[in-house]
Order: C-alpha cells, then sequence, then structure tokens
C-alpha cells in the first residue's frame, strides 16, 4: 500500500508541475500582450487612428479593401451635400446662382422617387458585397450601412450599381443612372456662393468632418474608374457599434487594441473592454468641436461632453493604476475653424488669444484639471488622425513609452 502512495504522490507532483508550467508560459505569454483601449465620444477620431495603427503596424489595405470601401466614400459624400442642402433650406440661406435650386431639387426629388425601390434586394445584395467579415469594420459596416437614414440619403441605386455588377451582383429595378452624372450636378453646387456660405455655417447644423475633403474631390470621385485611395479610406465615416479590434506586433510584443463606440447609446458595452487587464487608455477628444453640438443630443456641447467622459473615466477607480493618453485631435480643423469661431463659445471664461496655440494650450489645461490623482500623469499629444506622418510619430512616441512601463511593471528595467 506504501508504493501505491508513493506513486500516486509522484503522479500528483509530475502534474502539479505540468500545471505550474503551463501557468508560468501563460503568464509569460500574457506579459507580452499589451492591451490599449481607444476610448472617446463619438467622432473623435478613434477609428481613424485604428486604421492608421494597421496601416503603420499591419499589412495596410489591400486594393481589394478599396474597391469594398468605395460605396461608403459615395455615401459620406452625398450624405454632406444633402446635410448641406437641408440648411440652406432650415439657415433661409440663398443661392448665389438661383440656378442652383434646380439642381437641388433635382437630388431630393431622385431621393424620393426611387424611396420605395430601396427594397430587400438592396438590403440582400449590400450584405453580399461585404465579403471581408474579418477585417477591421467586420460586420458592423454593413448593419450600420443599411440604418434607415442613411439609405434614404446615399441614393444606392445610382451610385452603386456599376459597383454591384462588378462583384457580380444584379438590382433589377434600379434604373440606370450614373454617379458621373450626378457628380457633376454636385460640383455646380459645390462652387455656388451660396452654399459655400451654409458650410462656413457648418457648426450650426450635423455634418461630417470629412465634407470639405470628399466635395473639394467630386471630379475625381465620379471618374468611370474611381478607386478609393488610403486617404480616401482614412475620411470615411461608418459608425462604431460594439467592439473592433486591431492585433500587431511591436518589438517582440504583441499589442491589442480595441475602439468601442464612442456615441451614448455605445458607453455601456465598454465595460465588457475593463474585465481583463488593460496596460492603457488613449481618450480621444477632438479639438474642433468645441462649438458643435451632440447628434445625438442638439443642446448639449460636444467638447463639454467629451470633457465629461474623460471625468469620469480617469477618475475612474476601475483605472487607478493606468496609464493615460490624451489625444487632441483634428487640429487641421481646428486651426481652420478659431480663425472665424471663438473659443469663449464653449468656454465663456476664456480670455487670451484667438489663435491655435493659445487656445490648443488652453484647452490641454480644462482636460489637465480633471485628473484629481497626484500620482498619474496624462501623456497629451495634438494629431491629425488622417495625417499618417503625424500620427506615426505620435504614436511612435506613446508605444515607446507604453513598452518602457510594461517592462518597469515586470521588473525587467
Amino acid at each position: 500500500m506504501g508504493r501505491c502512495t508513493s506513486k500516486y504522490q509522484k503522479d500528483q507532483k509530475k502534474q502539479t508541475r505540468k500545471i505550474d508550467e503551463q501557468l508560468r508560459k501563460e503568464h509569460s505569454m500574457d506579459m507580452r500582450i499589451i492591451k490599449l483601449l481607444l476610448l472617446g465620444a463619438g467622432e473623435s477620431g478613434k477609428s481613424t487612428i485604428l486604421k492608421q495603427m494597421r496601416i503603420l503596424h499591419k499589412d495596410g489595405f489591400s486594393r481589394q479593401d478599396l474597391e469594398l470601401i468605395k460605396p461608403v466614400v459615395i455615401c459620406n459624400t452625398i450624405h454632406s451635400m444633402l446635410a448641406i442642402l437641408r440648411a440652406m433650406f432650415h439657415l433661409h440661406i440663398d443661392y448665389g446662382d438661383p440656378e442652383r435650386l434646380k439642381d437641388s431639387q433635382l437630388v431630393f426629388a431622385t431621393i424620393h422617387a426611387n424611396r420605395e425601390e430601396l427594397t430587400d434586394e438592396l438590403v440582400d445584395a449590400m450584405q453580399r458585397l461585404w465579403i471581408f467579415e474579418n477585417s477591421y469594420l467586420g460586420e458592423n459596416l454593413t448593419k450600420n450601412f443599411l440604418s434607415v437614414d442613411f439609405i434614404e440619403e446615399i441614393l444606392l441605386n445610382i451610385l452603386v450599381k456599376k459597383h454591384f455588377k462588378k462583384f457580380g451582383i444584379q438590382l433589377k429595378k434600379f434604373g440606370i443612372l450614373f454617379i458621373s452624372k450626378l457628380s457633376i450636378f454636385s460640383r455646380k453646387l459645390w462652387n455656388d456662393e451660396g452654399v459655400q456660405e451654409c458650410f462656413r455655417r457648418s457648426n450650426e447644423y450635423q455634418i461630417d468632418d470629412s465634407a470639405k475633403y470628399f466635395l473639394d474631390n467630386l471630379a475625381r470621385l465620379g471618374a468611370h474608374n474611381y478607386l478609393p485611395t488610403e486617404q480616401d479610406l482614412l475620411r470615411t465615416r461608418i459608425k462604431t457599434s460594439g467592439i473592433t479590434e486591431v492585433l500587431f506586433e511591436l518589438k517582440g510584443l504583441t499589442f491589442r487594441v480595441i475602439d468601442v463606440g464612442g456615441q451614448r447609446s455605445e458607453r455601456k458595452k465598454w465595460i465588457h473592454c475593463f474585465v481583463d487587464n488593460v496596460n492603457s487608455i488613449i481618450f480621444i477628444s477632438s479639438l474642433s468641436e468645441y462649438d458643435q453640438t451632440l447628434r445625438e443630443d442638439n443642446c448639449t456641447n460636444r467638447m463639454l461632453e467629451s470633457l465629461k467622459l474623460f471625468d469620469s473615466i480617469c477618475n475612474s477607480p476601475w483605472f487607478s493604476e493606468i496609464h493615460f493618453i490624451l489625444f487632441l485631435n483634428k487640429k487641421d480643423i481646428f486651426a481652420e475653424k478659431i480663425a472665424h469661431s471663438p473659443l469663449n463659445v464653449c468656454f465663456p471664461e476664456y480670455k487670451g488669444l484667438q489663435n491655435q496655440t493659445e487656445c490648443t494650450n488652453y484647452i490641454q489645461w480644462k482636460f489637465e484639471q480633471v485628473n484629481r490623482s497626484n500620482q498619474r500623469e496624462i501623456y497629451c499629444h495634438h494629431t491629425c488622425a488622417t495625417d499618417t506622418n503625424n500620427v506615426q510619430f505620435v504614436l511612435d512616441a506613446c508605444l515607446d513609452m507604453i513598452i518602457a512601463k510594461n517592462l518597469k511593471s515586470m521588473g525587467l528595467c
């Protein structure tokens, strides 16, 4: 019996050693995974930063990716033009050339004439078109791209017919109207002085930040052989719903970067990201939104909402040991806007100069004042998420800092 007991004990010790070794391996692997959260309010630029990480640290985007993003480019462009045309009416702005009124009426008439034909056939075609489910956009692309507001505003029957045919998808019910024809009307409208005046007042209504970029490029977008560029892809906007992530290797470590929806309705999903260990949080706030209101709440200033959100995250007990990096984003748009829209629209107490440097420093100070911990330093960077060189410079500095702090926490430096 003693021999049996001895053998049993040896087997148990052997099994214990195996388990301990496996746990050590798993712990070692876990220590080589750095988890970053991209947090911030909606439309702050989180998804654009995530795309840049894919460009800089993964394999970028293939020609097929660019082909598949083409309808989104067109949709964003038309969506922006429609937002301006609606604002022309609500803000009582006259067209510089009365003939442009006919062009705008044609656009809206086309929408209403074809609205009923946006049927299940189109939905099915769209779902079959987005064949790269596990890429950076995932299934959320189709779900959001097919929202009622998007479908109403983007004239898919006109814009995407040829694109669908290229992928072997037929839309039998839709008439043949080509994007080149629509782009001619849009160019006439965009060059109108009244439309330009309306765009200068874009803080008074909701419009994508990419509007000017795409509308300035209407001739290129309307070309028969148009293929989106990487910059076009960076400028596209699709509301992030749920969680999107990018994994990449750098200096022997695996970075897991997670982006979650920033709109109020999406924030309840963030808690699921916090269960596992998080090394750092990159909080992104848009500098240029100081004179804009939320899409989901027309009475709330976007920057004040962002400050409130930063306060709740920065001072949460969940993140007391986590490094915070702050990206004050869209500095390019901010530089243009601050020249004619004063900062005290958002901060009435501000008495400084109305220039980019002074105002940016003041906004940074407002965010830093939110931090109530004497032990935590906020690492702040001013960014333009659509500028790959700028993002590379900032990310290199941030990732090196994160790696150094991770090694220090492991006792390796």
